[in-house]
């Protein structure tokens, strides 16, 4: 009970130290392309097991394995253990155009997941998890035709939670399906404003936009497991999420001021305000499928394929610059032998993977795509069937053509993973 203790304890501290530095986060991102739409999408977590493979998602499933993004791998949660994950991430950018370079960071929560047996065929798990986040800075001036310097400038900060509820249930002995139902909430601060520097008689405005969802949405899964020859398995998955509105509120004020458009701004007169508009947006379609292969305890390997109709995208009635999104993920996972006894490191298991796809962006005539390779290691902690694990992701999104952005990231993810036998019931009295 003492190791449990320490590890839910590590786990609390964990997340308290997420929030503070997610908060003092929110200021550091610097991501122009969150811009649009609703941010940039972290809607399954960063859980780094799966993040280090690649992405792999759907047809993934292990009884110590928390997966949210289809919720039928909750089956394998083992019939007497409790599953206890929580881990944070971290993005860093490196912005790069034609002429110009930048920088930018951010770290959050990535995951706060707990899964446990309610029946012999009833598994179910609940937590928080990120959905998007949004955070950008741009400032630039331009010289019109008569008309003195223009000054512009386009902020945003802000993202989207989800909380979430999921039920797996076991079919027969291959067939396992389930639902996740989520509530999402939080807020998007956009702002926008433009300035007349070498004027007194042309008026600086400023536009400042925000939106709250408050909604249930939900998706279906489902995994079909089957023994191979050579003791091999097979795992076969898929995720449906229907479209649906999410509900919002949205406030909006534009102003006119007095100053400089990126330090001091003394206001003059309002010109509009509009504070707790009652409309929607909309969450699109989403599929997914994908399989794993693997030998219990020694390795794994697989593929996703992810697929989401972005062009029907519309926020209080109005489209965005996006098209449908697609994913490839491949990756996988070794442990040189996981009984060892006198080798720590032949019972680390060690991860790798990639992704490739279209991201929802579609700029000056560019489908935005995103590419990226992750490695990492799972760390077994001692006297325990608990782990540390890590994962980083090298990447790029976008181009450097047609006067776009092109992002270098690196993302990396800490989690921890504490997998106890708590349900047994006691022999001695």
């Amino acid at each position: 009970m003492q190791a449990k203790g320490r590890l839910l304890l590590f786990g609390l501290i964990l997340l308290l130290s997420t929030q503070i530095t997610s908060v003092k986060g929110q200021i550091t991102i610097n991501s122009p392309y969150t811009r649009y739409g609703l941010g940039n999408l972290v809607e399954n977590g960063m859980d780094p097991r799966i993040t280090a493979m690649g992405g792999l998602y759907y047809g993934f499933q292990r009884s110590n394995l928390i997966n949210t993004a289809n919720p039928a791998s909750y089956a394998a949660f083992d019939s007497v253990s409790f599953v206890f994950d929580a881990g944070i991430f971290g993005v860093m950018t490196n912005l790069q155009t034609d002429r110009l370079t930048d920088q930018g960071s951010y770290i959050s929560l990535s995951h706060l997941m707990f899964g446990f047996p309610v029946t012999r065929w009833w598994r179910t798990s609940l937590g928080i998890l990120p959905f998007s986040y949004v955070g950008y800075d741009i400032y630039y001036e331009e010289e019109l035709e008569g008309i003195t310097k223009t000054q512009y400038v386009y902020q945003g900060s802000g993202g989207f939670n989800q909380l979430y509820w999921g039920n797996a249930f076991k079919i027969g002995g291959k067939l396992s399906i389930g639902f996740n139902m989520k509530y999402m909430f939080g807020s998007i601060i956009r702002s926008r404003g433009i300035s007349f520097p070498d004027s007194i008689e042309m008026k600086n405005t400023y536009i400042r936009g925000s939106i709250r969802p408050s909604d249930f949405y939900g998706e279906i899964g489902f995994q079909y497991k089957t023994n191979l020859p050579k003791d091999l398995f097979m795992v076969i998955g898929g995720v449906f999420g229907p479209q649906v509105e999410i509900k919002s509120k949205a406030s909006y004020l534009a102003t006119t001021y007095f100053g400089d458009i990126s330090s001091a701004q003394f206001y003059y007169d309002t010109i509009e305000v509009r504070l707790n508009e009652k409309g929607s947006f909309t969450l699109p379609v989403r599929i997914g499928t994908g399989f794993t292969v693997g030998k219990e305890g020694k390795w794994i390997a697989g593929a996703d394929f992810l697929w989401q109709n972005w062009e029907k995208y519309k926020y209080y009635g109005q489209s965005d610059s996006l098209l449908n999104r697609w994913n490839i993920s491949v990756g996988g996972e070794y442990i040189p032998n996981a009984q060892s006894s006198n080798s720590y490191l032949q019972k680390v298991a060690y991860r790798a993977g990639f992704h490739f796809g279209k991201t929802p962006l579609n700029l000056q005539g560019k489908h935005l795509q995103e590419f990226g390779i992750s490695f990492g290691i799972g760390l077994p902690i001692k006297k325990s069937k608990s782990t540390l694990n890590l994962s980083a992701v090298f990447g790029k999104r976008g181009t450097t053509q047609n006067g776009l952005i092109q992002e270098n990231f690196f993302r990396f993810t800490v989690g921890v993973n504490v997998f106890e036998n708590w349900f047994f019931k006691s022999k001695y009295f």
